[in-house]
């Protein structure tokens, strides 16, 4: 199985949940993954912990950052586009773009998944303006 395999099956199973609106899952989701939370810091800190390891090129804890996050920014980026299809070709660039964009994560300044969220709708919105 390829990685496009396992992403477009994560898409698949991810748009057949979808029976609440996206903002409402954006919400629920940013909620479950620390922000605003209270009772997320374990995961934030995973979160935090992945990314950096990322940063060093490690692609396993990459691939767990995927998993954790996935499904977050795909809520976030389709209540932006509102469109599925676009949303699973945004869902793949900005993880592309976080791989890249890994050894640029300030740390010291900002929490992990706010930082993965905000690049998400970047993405996203830019991507709006392209079109």
């Amino acid at each position: 199985m390829t990685a496009h395999d396992s992403t477009w099956g994560f898409a698949m199973r991810a748009r057949s949940q979808l029976k609440r609106p996206a903002r409402s899952l954006a919400v629920e989701f940013g909620t479950e993954f620390g922000v605003g939370a209270s009772g997320a810091d374990a995961r934030t800190a995973a979160v935090e912990t992945l990314l950096q390891r990322s940063a060093r090129g490690n692609r396993t804890a990459f691939a767990q950052l995927y998993d954790i996050m996935a499904v977050p920014v795909y809520a976030i980026i389709l209540t932006r586009t509102a469109n599925g299809l676009q949303a699973e070709r945004l869902l793949l660039e900005v993880f592309l773009g976080l791989w890249e964009r890994c050894p640029l994560y300030p740390h010291r300044s900002q929490s992990a998944v706010p930082w993965i969220l905000a690049y998400a709708e970047q993405t996203a919105d830019y991507d709006e303006l392209l079109s």
